[in-house]
């Protein structure tokens, strides 16, 4: 079946304080998540995991704090957000009315930033169903967007 292919328009242009406030609101949530969940688990395998997600969310929000994270692109990267927004070298994208015009496998951390990269994708993934006209639809109403999978 495949994972899950997002269209994504460009939103905005977002700055260095806001995306580092952003970043730290949601580590610090994460952890306090963690910490609850982990406290009412009784699996101790489980235990094991969720004790590793709260150690590696306070190394990321201790490195953001130190200011030890302070480019854009690297924060960038550890943007989540519960509003459908990614964050892509600095700038907010939102999703677009696109979904799902072709699958592939193996869930890959690929971002394709032109049309071009995206039937070059296809054609190296031999992905056989996709909808080229959606495709370029979608370019051609969102030259500066992105393609995410997951």
């Amino acid at each position: 079946m495949g994972c899950h292919t997002s269209f994504h328009s460009r939103f905005r242009k977002i700055k260095y304080k806001e995306l580092r406030d952003s970043v730290i609101y949601v580590h610090n949530k994460e952890i306090l998540y963690l910490t609850n969940y982990f406290d009412n688990c009784h699996f101790t395998e489980t235990k094991k995991d969720v004790l590793k997600e709260i150690k590696r969310n306070k190394t990321i929000l201790k490195a953001v704090l130190s200011k030890k994270i302070n480019k854009i692109n690297t924060l960038s990267k550890l943007f989540d957000s519960e509003k459908d927004l990614i964050c892509h070298k600095g700038y907010l994208y939102i999703e677009a009315n696109y979904f799902d015009l072709f699958r592939v496998g193996n869930y890959p951390e690929d971002i394709l930033e032109t049309e071009k990269e995206t039937f070059s994708f296809i054609e190296k993934q031999n992905i056989i169903e996709y909808n080229v006209e959606l495709i370029k639809k979608f370019w051609t109403e969102n030259p500066n967007g992105l393609i995410t999978f997951g």
